[in-house]
């Protein structure tokens, strides 16, 4: 994956997405519009940034040994062995409280995993529960399920001697291909069939905490504890993975859950050792850990002291870079901003064999193919380049932090005497130093363990395009609400801006009572009475209004039936006022200048045949249903970026392999962005497909289009080598997710998908093609509409 490629291209998605569907008749507005969500200060975006952390400790020698009899296979890192010894059930040791603090990609799972399984093994002839591990989200606990079936067929004193169940929602009657139920264990998944989990329950139980707040209280979940009702002493660990989302009203029903928990099994006090994984806490920060002890031990409900934080021990940059060359002798391997950069149509591979001979690090034709790998991490290591990087992202108080990759160019411009003097010719070129430079080092990270080298997060932050404004001014000026007034606004007010779909005309929305003399100032009066509606109509009082040039004809309304009144308004209070000659001196105590300062504009409505509600529609071309606010919403924002992040050229793994994983707040929440971002995805996708092969000018029939879209897409991938499987991964679609699933139509030695399948999937392309410009083609931003 090229990270820092790939969100400049997400931050351009969001943009492209914008300007066509906010396609403003007015180039001064959609200037004004652009600008707001570019401006570095106060615009739509924060960064990207960049963060490049060393590698962890792993210990040296066996001692780590003594405290477990089931152990990784694998040389611990520093903060595994702790925790491994904190966890321990054996020769007599108490296993104590532990939370593991330690960065993504740092084993936080097998720190637990290994004691959890040892402590099962020791007491595999005592059947019930004897560990819990709960998730905030069932994608976590489906992906960590993975890795303890793999732990457990890996090692022979586990292998048919203890079992891992998985309870996340209604499991019950899931096949896997084949017909096989998940009723038991295999190397690839742990039991998933619920009555297989009630009817014998397993040693380690994987769920969230609503499964668990079920479990305790129906009826038909109580065989699933008959055996800990028995044996009281079994259960002996309880974890949280990722502790921290579990703060307000959550946080509340977790920690009386384990409170009832504890009451069910009749569990002593100190029995249940808590354990939990949570976002880094710096090793500097004792304030912060004591304040995390001080949480666990209210959500737990037992005492868990600061000695329980276990940090993260990394390697030390001087004894990680084996640096000769002082950086101000190191030559730039290119001036040009191309160099660098990713070429049109320039394959992913090809990029990064380009950017190996760009720095001197060695050929290659193929990261995924093998090719001269290991010649990349040790010129690395020996980049003075790289380690400057580092070194200025680790300046702050020892640890790494996040640096916008801006600052961090400028700052490397700076130490770096060559790129200085080429950065005042070419402005972008430390940006497109820097991308390069961390594609390689991604690349390297991803040869054989990441976790031996360098780790590369890039971190694109982006506000809710919700609470847009408009200033009340002649020149378009767009602003965030409550965020102050623009300079030299002199206090001008502000209100939400609206835009016609159909025609592109944008102005302010404004709520007036017919006996008042005012436009309301309050956005949130404004919004509800818009809102407000039924049947495409709204409250009496909204209003259209559109900026009113002096001397300007009136503008055409073909077709519109309604109220239409030129105003002069006053943008500071919003009152509707009459404008005065320039002669006069004053009136009603108002000085003239302050009076020729009004903003003439047009206010429109309206009004239905009960002349009690406005109807939605536009006053300048009369289109219905076309008016919409200025703005997005996250999950619309999301379904973009997620879109654009697993269709890039940007990454090597196969469209399959791809994924993204999005937070929510909640369980309804996430349930309404999970479905939302995989049908809007599925949609942009097709729509990005059908682009792709439509001509750059003339006609193309519709049999035509249906056809291309099929035979080339197919080509492409098979010419990425990706084959039907990456077909079928672009093309599959949303609505059958869950429903059918891919891998049960493929032949029986897994390579091709049986001809019944495609064709089903080439005729659904086929009804999607014929959709876009014929059922669909009026209906939300089709690339008809767009002008795509």
């Amino acid at each position: 994956m090229l990270p820092l490629h790939l969100a400049r291209q997400a931050r351009q998605s969001l943009l492209d997405y914008f300007a066509a569907t906010y396609t403003m008749a007015d180039a001064d507005v959609q200037d004004a519009f652009s600008r707001k969500l570019t401006d570095e200060e106060d615009g739509l975006f924060k960064g990207p940034y960049l963060s490049v952390d060393l590698p962890y400790v792993r210990v040296q020698g066996e001692t780590w040994r003594e405290h477990l009899a089931v152990r990784p296979g694998f040389q611990p890192f520093q903060h595994q062995v702790t925790a491994f010894e904190r966890l321990s059930t054996r020769n007599g040791h108490r296993p104590e409280p532990t939370v593991l603090t330690t960065g993504t990609g740092s084993g936080k799972t097998e720190s637990f995993l290994y004691p959890l399984l040892d402590y099962a093994q020791q007491h595999a002839g005592r059947r019930g529960i004897k560990a819990i591990v709960l998730y905030p989200m069932n994608a976590l606990a489906t992906d960590q399920a993975a890795r303890f079936a793999e732990a457990v067929y890996a090692d022979s004193s586990t292998n048919g001697q203890v079992t891992v169940g998985l309870l996340i929602g209604n499991a019950k009657g899931q096949k896997r291909k084949g017909g096989e139920r998940k009723h038991s264990m295999a190397p690839d998944h742990v039991i998933e069939e619920r009555d297989a989990i009630i009817q014998s329950p397993p040693d380690i139980l994987l769920t969230n905490f609503k499964m668990l707040d079920y479990a305790l209280m129906r009826d038909d979940f109580l065989e699933l504890w008959q055996h800990n009702l028995a044996d009281a002493e079994l259960l002996r660990f309880l974890v949280l993975d990722e502790l921290h989302t579990y703060d307000g009203a959550q946080g509340t029903d977790v920690a009386n859950l384990i409170r009832r928990l504890q009451l069910k099994l009749d569990i002593a006090a100190g029995q249940l050792c808590p354990v939990g994984t949570s976002a880094t806490v710096a090793s500097a920060e004792t304030d912060g850990a004591s304040a995390l002890a001080a949480y666990a031990t209210k959500l737990f409900g037992t005492p868990v002291p600061a000695a329980a934080i276990v940090g993260e021990t990394r390697v030390q940059a001087a004894d990680f870079f084996a640096v000769s060359t002082p950086l101000h002798q190191v030559s730039l391997p290119s001036r040009e901003v191309e160099a660098y950069d990713l070429a049109e149509g320039e394959k992913y591979s090809d990029y990064l064999a380009r950017q190996r001979e760009l720095w001197g690090f060695g050929g290659g034709t193929s990261v995924r193919s093998g090719t001269k790998l290991r010649e990349l991490r040790p010129s690395l290591r020996q980049s003075a380049v790289l380690a400057k990087v580092v070194d200025l992202l680790h300046q702050r108080e020892g640890e790494a932090r996040p640096m916008p990759i801006a600052e961090l160019g400028r700052a490397l411009a700076v130490e770096w005497t060559e790129l200085a003097d080429a950065w005042q010719l070419k402005p972008d070129l430390p940006r497109a130093v820097l991308e390069s430079l961390v594609a390689l080092v991604t690349a390297a990270q991803a040869e054989v363990r990441r976790d031996t080298f360098l780790y590369v997060r890039a971190q694109l932050w982006v506000r809710e395009l919700s609470g847009l404004v408009r200033g009340l001014h002649p020149a378009p000026v767009f602003r965030w609400r409550g965020g102050g007034h623009h300079a030299g606004s002199e206090a001008r007010a502000d209100l939400p801006a609206w835009h016609c779909r159909s025609c592109g005309v944008s102005g302010w929305l404004a709520k007036k009572d017919d006996n008042h003399n005012r436009f309301e100032p309050d956005h949130t009066l404004v919004y509800r009475a818009y809102f407000a509606k039924k049947e495409g109509k709204s409250a009496k009082g909204i209003h259209l209004l559109l900026p009113r040039k002096p001397g300007a004809p009136p503008i055409a309304r073909q077709g519109y039936e309604g109220e239409s009144f030129p105003w002069h308004v006053d943008p500071t209070s919003l009152r509707i006022r009459e404008p005065l000659s320039l002669s006069a001196a004053s009136r009603d105590g108002v000085s003239v200048d302050r009076e020729v300062d009004l903003l003439p504009v047009w206010a429109f409505r309206r009004l239905d045949a009960s002349a009690k509600a406005v109807v939605h529609e536009c006053p300048c071309c009369g289109e219905e249903a076309s008016i919409s606010l200025v703005g997005g919403r996250t999950a619309t924002m999301a379904s973009v970026v997620t879109g654009q992040v697993l269709a890039t050229p940007y990454d090597d793994a196969e469209p399959r392999e791809r994924r993204a994983l999005l937070f929510a707040n909640g369980v309804q929440d996430a349930a309404h962005q999970a479905g939302f971002v995989e049908a809007r995805n599925y949609r942009f996708t097709f729509r990005s497909s059908l682009v792709s092969v439509l001509p750059a000018s003339g006609a193309m029939t519709l049999a035509k289009l249906q056809e291309n879209v099929r035979t080339l897409w197919r080509d492409r991938f098979e010419q990425n080598g990706l084959g039907a499987s990456g077909y079928v991964a672009h093309f599959f679609p949303a609505d059958r997710e869950g429903k059918v699933d891919p891998a049960h139509h493929l032949s029986s030695d897994g390579r091709r998908y049986t001809e019944r399948f495609i064709d089903e999937l080439d005729h659904r392309i086929d009804w999607e093609a014929a959709s876009e410009f014929g059922l669909r083609a009026g209906i939300g931003r089709t690339l008809e509409r767009t002008g795509s």
